[in-house]
């Protein structure tokens, strides 16, 4: 059996650190929203929705920025290149010239790879 490619590398790697910047994109989104309830006028609207936008809010940052829901899939790509390919990670990354975004590097890391000096 033969190792992925570098385009599959990269294409994977990519999708992997887009789904984690946007999941950690929404913090910014939970922060307004609390802001837009606090403001409204009527104290029964407020009432209504305080409670369950500033507890989501008081844990945005943590939840939403955390990388346990993607460190599975790092580590099957990176645990698969270097099982097929007989090499370590980073070895292989050089040899084929690969790159990944700096949201990769960040799961990767958080999976027990340091791949940071691959980052495009």
């Amino acid at each position: 059996m033969a190792v992925i490619t570098k385009a599959t590398y990269e294409s994977l790697a990519g999708k992997i650190g887009n789904a984690y910047a946007q999941q950690a994109g929404a913090v910014p989104y939970i922060a307004s929203g609390l802001a837009e309830v606090v403001a409204l006028d009527d104290s029964d609207q407020e009432y209504d929705m305080l409670f369950a936008w500033y507890n989501t809010d008081a844990n945005a940052t943590t939840t939403f920025s955390n990388t346990s829901n993607f460190t599975g899939l790092a580590t099957s790509l990176n645990a698969h290149a270097e099982l097929r390919s007989g090499l370590p990670l980073t070895t292989w990354l050089t040899n084929e010239s690969v790159v990944v975004t700096s949201d990769f590097a960040v799961i990767s890391k958080d999976a027990g790879w340091d791949v940071d000096a691959y980052i495009a």
